[in-house]
């Protein structure tokens, strides 16, 4: 790390380790392997797939996406398209009546 040229290599490490664990998208298995402290990046590494085995031992099979849902939603240009037909509509309404009111 150049900014920080000082440290001790044993801090930067713990360092790296525990940002490893805490950036883990498993949570419980970061968690678990930030709590018994790994010496080494392979340690941590061994601590997370650990407690997945584990945890899909006794938990049984849990899919990683639970919910996977896509709500369909129209386009901008379908937006603008309907509400210039809409706007076309009221203009020719507006002409009309001022037509008629003449």
């Amino acid at each position: 790390m150049p900014a920080f040229r000082d440290l001790p290599e044993q801090y930067c490490t713990e360092e790296v380790i525990s940002r490893f664990c805490q950036g883990c998208l498993d949570k419980e298995a970061g968690k678990h392997a930030c709590l018994n402290r790994p010496k080494s990046m392979q340690g941590a590494i061994d601590l997370v797939r650990h407690h997945q085995y584990i945890s899909t031992a006794v938990d049984g099979k849990v899919s990683r996406h639970k919910n996977n849902s896509v709500n369909a939603v129209s386009s901008s240009k379908d937006k603008m398209s309907k509400l210039e037909k809409k706007l076309d509509l009221l203009m020719e309404k507006l002409v009309k009546a001022e037509l008629s009111n003449s």
